[in-house]
């Protein structure tokens, strides 16, 4: 069997083919021969196609307009040519001899989807890519309608397909009108131009989150891209989403990128509501923020996703705030949360060996003094994972599952709550 594993460039065709989820829906092992059109000599196929058994095929579904791009284009290629020449799969001669030489070879094709954002941050990641060729060619198409005419030409060819969600880490399976909505989702919609962003990264100090922006720009804070590949595992599509403490609007901005149908952000803090309404205007955002003291002032409804993300260790009453937000979970509760690992607690201790009070069902007293300059701010509490998991689990069973993992954050886990 020859699966056709299919997508744009960085769309993450290479990741789902050493995923188990691809294992799991081709019955290919991971190690299974990958053959890339730029691997072949021009007109010519890589000979293991007709003596392997099976192989994944890796297609850029762009190598058409690339090809266009790189070798007949004129400077003064209008768009609309671009466009042309990205849904004429024939006029790539690898495409072409490849269907006429495995004519009598079973075959089958996965369509890998993720949104611009993504795909952009897996392009800036990767060493040696042209990312200023791609993004000016990005620019000029239409990927929906690359994406339409790739569907065409796979049936044409009578060559079953599937699509998948390559956004998150889960690689979910989507029908048709759901990945094209993915793959047209505008999340930097932005009326702003790339001196009137660099003048504001200027003026303002966004310190706290790394938060892509416009024409591969960026704020300066912590990059927490891993965190969020740790919490929002699977697709978003449809769902609502809830960030308490959502600070300049990080986590909000990437679950509006995943799918989520509604994501407002809670932040108490004057100047960091602020600034996420400002960040939301400059990418184009549809997110919601509120500004307000949820423990005082409850929301009244409730959201598939609820995130307290490096929260709770502020709070004065923290098991109270986790009652109260698990009311209001529908699927998912995500806490990330300070062990007796966490740096800041331990400059305040004397606590030699954290790892054994990690062990027991603890909750240690931090010192809001010794953490913090400023008088409402600083560290109340530290949890062990035991503690979290029994306030969750046995003091009322709020939750059917209660996962914890290690948090990117030195000194950190995360609670995965499912109902």
């Amino acid at each position: 069997m020859l699966w056709i594993i299919s997508g744009p460039t960085s769309v993450g065709k290479s990741t789902f083919i050493r995923s188990e989820e691809c294992s799991a829906l081709t019955g290919l092992r991971s190690k299974t021969l990958v053959i890339k059109p730029m691997d072949d000599l021009p007109g010519q196929l890589n000979p293991r196609l007709f003596t392997e058994a099976d192989c994944f095929v890796h297609y850029n579904m762009l190598r058409p307009v690339s090809l266009f791009a790189r070798s007949e284009a004129a400077q003064v290629a209008s768009p609309r040519e671009y466009q042309e020449r990205s849904v004429q799969f024939t006029a790539d001669p690898w495409w072409t001899e490849f269907i006429r030489r495995t004519r009598d070879k079973p075959k089958r094709a996965v369509i890998v989807v993720a949104n611009p954002a993504a795909i952009w941050e897996r392009a800036g990641g990767r060493r040696g890519y042209n990312i200023e060729y791609w993004r000016s060619l990005y620019e000029k198409l239409n990927f929906p309608d690359i994406y339409r005419a790739w569907c065409s030409e796979l049936e044409r060819q009578q060559i079953p397909f599937v699509f998948v969600d390559a956004t998150g880490s889960t690689y979910s399976r989507l029908d048709a009108e759901a990945a094209l909505k993915i793959v047209d989702r505008k999340v930097m919609n932005t009326t702003y131009s790339k001196q009137q962003i660099e003048k504001i990264l200027q003026q303002e100090n966004f310190a706290y989150h790394r938060i892509n922006l416009p024409f591969g720009l960026h704020t300066p804070g912590r990059d927490r891209s891993r965190t969020r590949d740790l919490i929002f595992r699977e697709s978003l599509t449809g769902k609502s989403v809830l960030d308490v403490g959502s600070a300049l609007g990080y986590f909000c901005f990437e679950a509006e990128a995943r799918g989520a149908a509604r994501v407002l952000g809670v932040e108490l803090d004057r100047e960091r509501f602020r600034q996420s309404c400002l960040l939301k205007d400059i990418v184009g955002s549809e997110v919601e923020f509120l500004q307000r003291d949820i423990l005082k002032e409850p929301l009244d409804e409730q959201f598939d996703y609820v995130c307290l993300l490096n929260v709770i260790h502020h709070l004065d009453e923290p098991i109270r705030a986790i009652h109260q937000l698990a009311a209001i979970a529908r699927e998912f509760l995500i806490i990330e949360f300070p062990t007796f690992e966490d740096s800041k607690f331990r400059k305040t201790t004397r606590i030699r060996f954290p790892k054994r009070y990690n062990r027991l069902p603890l909750i240690g007293v931090s010192s809001k003094k010794a953490t913090s300059q400023k008088a409402d701010g600083g560290q109340t509490f530290v949890f062990s994972p035991d503690a979290i998991a029994r306030i969750l689990q046995d003091h009322r069973p709020m939750f059917s599952e209660v996962k914890i993992i290690d948090s990117p954050v030195a000194g950190r886990k995360i609670a995965l709550c499912h109902r």
